[in-house]
């Protein structure tokens, strides 16, 4: 799952003796307004690699070596982490649902594809092409380096045996929605009769 969805406001509905144009429009913007909140503390949670307070498993020494060109330090322990800025919410006016994560339409197709994979795991051959490059970043990384600890484990040292990698699963969603989920129904309940109160929100 990459996106979750803000429903139960059918029993909502079904309480209210009448629902007219009104009412929609409360229903819609505190959902909208949930929604948004979502959102934000999903990128905030993802941000330290914690959704729904749930440590994502950490990286292997070769995945935050790997790709940093640049620098001779390890990159941060904090999977996932960049896709934050695709974490987006949308909402269907003629539903009155919303739907929060990695929604279609407005993050990226491949980032998308990408959280997608990375929440199930999966497993990547190495070719000779990728064990040549991980030779040559090991080799200039320890050259000189200043990290004992990349230093002393020696991470790009691949028995020849080894001829796959496998990415654990990483959910982001699952654990965000199940930390959320309850009190996210509630403040839309909660909202909804305040706004009918015509109180500000």
């Amino acid at each position: 799952m990459i996106t979750m969805t803000i429903k139960g406001v059918n029993k909502l509905r079904r309480d209210v003796k009448k629902f007219d144009r009104h009412k929609n429009k409360a229903l819609e913007f505190v959902i909208r307004r949930q929604g948004f909140q979502l959102r934000d503390a999903l990128k905030d949670e993802l941000k330290d690699s914690k959704p729904g307070g749930q440590g994502l498993k950490r990286l292997s020494y070769i995945a935050r070596g790997l790709n940093i060109r640049t620098s001779n330090r390890l990159r941060k322990n904090t999977p996932l982490a960049r896709l934050r800025s695709q974490v987006f919410y949308d909402v269907d006016k003629a539903k009155l649902q919303a739907k929060v994560g990695f929604v279609e339409g407005r993050t990226h197709p491949f980032l998308r594809r990408m959280a997608k994979l990375h929440s199930g795991g999966f497993e990547r051959t190495i070719s000779p092409r990728l064990r040549q490059l991980i030779i040559r970043r090991g080799a200039r990384r320890l050259s000189g380096h200043r990290d004992e600890e990349f230093v002393t484990r020696t991470p790009f040292f691949i028995k020849k045996t080894t001829t796959r990698f496998k990415t654990p699963a990483r959910p982001i969603i699952e654990p965000f929605w199940d930390a959320h989920r309850h009190e996210a129904i509630t403040d839309i309940r909660k909202n909804f009769i305040r706004k009918m109160r015509g109180e500000r929100i």
